[in-house]
């Protein structure tokens, strides 16, 4: 057996998964709804707790634990509110999830609590460095999402044809790589770049079970390649956007702007009314420039299975050559 796969299998033992397929825990996308689809498709979902209450977190865990009898997992969002985070940690282990999959922030004062529960870490990373540091926490597992990725873009901004591979480098647990996978071809790219898994986000918005607004959806089906633009990079909060008016706008000011006004452009309600109300004026749409790469929306069960079926053949194509 190969070593490419090799890891995948050890990443689907370890998860209890059939596809090396993740969702990405997406603030305000990675709903019980398409969290349960993705699982019952034998990939992993994850529920997003961002932007959530801890009781609101709790029910949404609770209606995909509902939905499926596969494994959930969960992506909190390292804040700064240790109250806040507590409550998060506290209500994913009150529930049988795992992975819980942590990003956005220092995961060491939470690790703990979560090795202690008896569950699976994992630790959204962006260097080698924060790799090394994550296994050295005892993480199960760790994300890396190179530049091409939608939302939270890294300082160095390292595309995932060079990220991925250093990452995998760096450390001997399982790299789950994100960025511009939305098909067979670049899942495969990235389990020949050394991953183990792939996690895709901006490809499962264009699901059915996606809580997308559909004048967002259709948005995003129309886009390009070059349709997405980096904000924010002045204050350390540079994120990949859907180049709306509300992101060009922010582009505009950025300069200009203080620091506060540049939290108050980038306010998740800003967010919501981009994703969940189809408000392409004001609104801001996170998403990564795999968007113009894809052209329909399917079930989430139907990209699983379309993915997952076509990176056989296109390794087989590749060692052909």
């Amino acid at each position: 057996m190969s070593q490419s796969a090799t890891r995948v299998r050890d990443l689907c033992s370890l998860l209890g998964v059939e596809q090396p397929i993740l969702l990405a825990g997406m603030t305000s996308v990675g709903t019980a709804r398409l969290a349960a689809a993705v699982s019952e498709a034998g990939g992993l979902g994850l529920v997003a707790a961002g932007r959530l209450t801890p009781e609101g977190f709790g029910t949404e865990m609770d209606k995909a634990l509902a939905l499926t009898s596969r494994p959930i997992g969960v992506n909190i969002p390292v804040v700064r509110d240790t109250t806040l985070m507590q409550g998060m940690i506290a209500a994913a282990l009150q529930r049988q999830v795992s992975p819980i999959i942590l990003g956005g922030g220092n995961p060491a004062p939470w690790a703990a609590l979560i090795l202690k529960a008896g569950r699976k870490l994992g630790i959204v990373t962006a260097t080698p460095e924060q790799a090394r540091k994550a296994e050295a926490l005892g993480a199960s597992l760790v994300v890396v999402a190179g530049h091409e990725a939608g939302g939270k873009a890294g300082a160095d901004e390292v595309g995932g044809m060079v990220l991925i591979p250093a990452v995998a480098d760096a450390v001997s647990l399982p790299v789950i790589a994100a960025g511009g996978i939305v098909d067979s071809r670049t899942a495969a790219a990235a389990l020949c770049l050394g991953a183990a898994g792939v996690q895709l986000g901006t490809r499962f918005m264009l699901a059915e079970e996606s809580p997308l607004h559909a004048e967002t959806k259709a948005a995003m089906l129309r886009a390009a390649v070059g349709d997405t633009m980096i904000i924010a990079r002045r204050y350390g909060m540079a994120r990949r956007m859907l180049g709306t008016p509300a992101a060009r706008h922010i582009a505009e000011r950025e300069a200009a702007a203080s620091q506060d006004e540049m939290i108050a452009l980038l306010a998740g309600r800003h967010s919501e009314r981009g994703l969940l109300q189809g408000d392409l004026a004001t609104g801001m749409v996170a998403c990564g420039q795999g968007v113009g790469r894809i052209a329909n929306l399917l079930p989430a069960a139907a990209i699983v299975h379309e993915i997952a079926a076509g990176i056989r053949p296109v390794l087989a194509e590749a060692a052909a050559l």
